[in-house]
């Protein structure tokens, strides 16, 4: 789903309102967004007339974000109208460097002052912003305004979002549970819950042929499953939750995986989960809520699924291994892959994935945590390598760049919850302005 982000320029008209208006006629191409993505009032904004103007020009429908060029000093009393037009919608502030203009003897834009002006109005009302300052054609400069998309993106997508929970959380697994309200208030996304047992008799009625159907082309992926019969029990979970998730209209899962599915049906779900995330459904596991929209907002940023896991040992002083049970999107394995015995429930109960992780020079590994005081997000970062050791279960080996007992004094002490995304891109900036936006509180060691 797209964003729709307004883009309009401010000035006055006695500074050089025309390097302004150059400006705000290049950057649309330069951005290079989708058709739709960027609403732009094509003139620099000078008086409360084209102020108004651009406003109904801009607010006929909603605005998932809003960019002002200070394109010159402006003056005061329009910024704080602009504002209100727009409440609640997160800003980005756009000033530039003074060019050199010889034939000009003083300041030309002011943009840097009028900055400083409009950001202390915003902090004082509250109001969601970021900032980006430099030269027209500086790439950090580019780099950043991108930036800003991605952020306006992931807070469209949770607060459009309606996250299904099959079952609740795994048993002593508290701090997966959300206070539903707060989450919705200050995350986004809608819960519902349904039952286990319900998609149990759901995937034991799929009939023989349609789940052959799937059955058979997955089947293939794997040099080796260890039960076929689980294997199809899984595809009949699968098949029954996609119904599901169309029926009730949801955009990502979490599953209590045990112990009811082993009780009701003898299976565990580990290679559900993974097939539901290489689809595109951000699903967790035991029943984690703050994980899956941790791994929606991972994912709508890179568009690839990411790894859910924990944190199961440090070595070699800075070397942090994520591990979990199984349920590893095979998008993120490198080949040959194989359908396992379930390493956590074995006794034949179940399958999970196993695949060598592909290594990534960028690695970010986050959590959005709940407190009763409101929202906060980890965030640490390194890089990938190969495993120290061969385990059952997929496992990735990270450097951490930071110091690694000051990323666990950070995990303890703060008492982050043990389920983290691992993402193969650099999201820190991201996350970053997205945490802005939203108002909760940045946590990095």
């Amino acid at each position: 789903m797209g964003v729709r982000i307004g883009l309009l320029s401010v000035g006055f008209i006695k500074f050089r309102f025309d390097i302004a208006r150059t400006y705000l006629e290049q950057t649309p191409k330069k951005l290079g967004w989708k058709e739709g993505e960027l609403l732009v009032y094509p003139h620099v904004i000078l008086e409360h007339e084209q102020l108004e103007e651009a406003v109904q020009a801009l607010s006929a429908k909603p605005l998932d974000g809003l960019i002002i060029q200070i394109g010159t000093f402006p003056m005061g009393e329009m910024m704080l109208s602009l504002v209100e037009a727009f409440k609640g919608v997160p800003l980005l502030l756009w000033g530039f460097e003074d060019p050199m203009t010889p034939e000009y003897n003083t300041i030309p834009l002011n943009s840097l002052t009028g900055i400083n002006m409009v950001s202390s109005y915003l902090h004082r009302l509250e109001h969601p912003y970021d900032y980006v300052y430099g030269a027209f054609d500086e790439p950090s400069v580019w780099d950043k305004v991108h930036t800003y998309k991605h952020a306006v993106h992931v807070k469209h997508t949770l607060e459009t979002s309606k996250f299904g929970v099959i079952g609740s959380r795994a048993p002593g697994f508290y701090l997966c549970e959300v206070n539903q309200l707060q989450f919705r208030k200050e995350v986004g996304p809608m819960v519902e819950y349904y039952a286990v047992g319900d998609l149990v008799e759901r995937a034991k009625a799929f009939p023989d042929d349609a789940v052959r159907a799937v059955k058979e082309p997955y089947k293939a992926r794997f040099t080796s499953v260890f039960n076929d019969e689980q294997l199809d029990k899984t595809i009949r979970i699968y098949l029954a939750i996609k119904a599901l998730i169309k029926e009730q209209r949801l955009t990502a899962l979490s599953i209590k995986c045990w112990p009811e599915w082993q009780t009701l049906y003898g299976v565990s779900v580990c290679p559900v989960l993974s097939m539901l995330n290489d689809d595109d459904v951000m699903t967790s596991c035991e029943g984690d809520i703050t994980a899956l929209a941790s791994m929606v907002i991972a994912h709508t940023i890179t568009q690839e699924p990411p790894f859910l896991a924990d944190l199961a040992t440090l070595h070699s002083k800075q070397v942090l291994k994520a591990w979990h049970c199984g349920h590893v999107p095979t998008r993120l394995c490198a080949l040959p892959m194989a359908l396992t015995e379930h390493p956590t429930m074995k006794d034949g109960m179940g399958l999970a994935l196993q695949g060598e992780i592909k290594l990534s020079d960028e690695v970010t590994l986050f959590k959005l945590s709940e407190t009763p005081g409101g929202y906060r997000l980890f965030n640490t970062t390194g890089y990938s390598q190969s495993p120290d050791r061969a385990v059952d279960g997929p496992q990735t080996d990270i450097v951490l760049h930071q110091d690694a007992q000051k990323v666990l004094e950070t995990i303890f002490y703060e008492g982050i919850e043990h389920h983290y995304v691992v993402a193969h891109q650099a999201l820190t900036p991201a996350l970053k302005m997205l945490v802005r936006f939203k108002g909760w509180r940045w946590i990095q060691p």
